[in-house]
């Protein structure tokens, strides 16, 4: 008797949606009008399709289900197809480390061979594995796959110069790539951290030390006494630049107050740059020359210059104040 009235309620449940919509069969209607008086659960699930928004709650119900199950195969098939690209890979692994012991040269380029195919596996296995944020782990997989790369390469060819490869390479990469790291999801989650909260701050900061920290590795391996103070004169008024760019377009109100900033930075840079850095190199500050009715080897360059500062200058000053005037109105506002 239990088991005719919990088929009952199932067969009761599957017709609720079609009683609803007044669509059922006379006979159905008479089955479920008896049953419902009689069990609580399903004149409860009948109250709930009346609801307003009961439709839509279902549907969305059953696309979040089939969805999720969805990503569940995905997962699945995904993880099977990076441990089988796993074990293919395993295979040269296992062959040069037998070749390696063959020939009795011990473990040496073996591990260049397990290295660069880690570096492999860390943009085909790697990406199957994960379930989520696919993107900025992968990053993070190739990076440290390519530093170990490096390491030993120069460990067996008993170079001195990983410090500047790796550091090399981590800046070109996060130049490229770290924007994109900082969009992943790690960083979108609410409450948003500090790293979320000024993703331009840390790019530029992070491009920022790590050329210092290629200039410093390059400075260690150079035989110049004078490298610092070479290298110091040439980055800081291009890093200085960089920075009052970044600034102006991040933190300036308004399109045309950037673009004012933007074009004065630019013109004062192009005028400015080639005397201060002879400064810091220990020459005199000598400004360009203007003469504009001669266009010589020995004249061009400061009348380029000049009319680069005229121009850029001009402009960016007329935008600056009109972007400054807009933003005092929207701010009495």
């Amino acid at each position: 008797m239990e088991l005719m009235d919990k088929n009952t309620c199932e067969i009761v449940q599957d017709l609720l949606p079609l009683y609803q919509d007044g669509v059922c069969s006379s006979a159905s209607r008479t089955l479920i009008d008896g049953h419902i008086t009689a069990c609580p659960d399903c004149a409860a699930m009948l109250d709930s399709l009346r609801a307003p928004d009961a439709a839509g709650d279902v549907l969305r119900q059953e696309t979040d289900g089939i969805i999720e199950r969805q990503k569940k195969v995905f997962r699945r098939k995904s993880a099977t197809a990076g441990i089988v690209t796993a074990s293919i890979l395993a295979v040269p692994v296992l062959i040069c480390l037998i070749v390696n012991l063959a020939v009795g040269h011990g473990l040496s380029w073996f591990f260049i061979v397990l290295s660069a195919l880690l570096l492999t596996a860390s943009v085909t296995v790697l990406p199957m594995l994960l379930p989520r944020d696919r993107g900025l782990w992968t990053a993070v997989g190739f990076t440290a796959s390519l530093l170990v790369l490096l390491g030993v390469c120069c460990l067996y060819t008993g170079g001195k110069w990983f410090f500047i490869a790796a550091f090399g390479t981590v800046l070109g990469l996060s130049v490229c790539f770290l924007p994109f790291v900082l969009r992943s999801h790690v960083f979108r989650e609410q409450p948003l951290t500090f790293v979320g909260r000024n993703k331009a701050l840390v790019w530029m900061s992070a491009w920022t030390l790590l050329l210092v920290l290629l200039l410093a590795a390059c400075g260690v391996r150079s035989d110049n006494p004078l490298y610092a103070r070479d290298a110091f004169a040439i980055t800081a008024p291009l890093l200085l630049y960089a920075w009052a760019m970044f600034a102006a377009i991040r933190y300036l109100p308004g399109a045309c107050l950037k673009t004012g900033v933007s074009l004065l930075l630019s013109g004062l840079m192009v005028f400015f740059a080639e005397p201060l850095i002879s400064r810091l190199l220990g020459y005199a500050f000598i400004l360009p020359e203007f003469r504009l009715s001669e266009w010589g080897p020995y004249t061009a360059d400061g009348n380029i210059k000049w009319l680069a500062l005229l121009s850029l200058g001009g402009a960016g000053l007329i935008c600056t104040v009109i972007g400054a005037i807009r933003a005092a109105r929207h701010t009495g506002k």
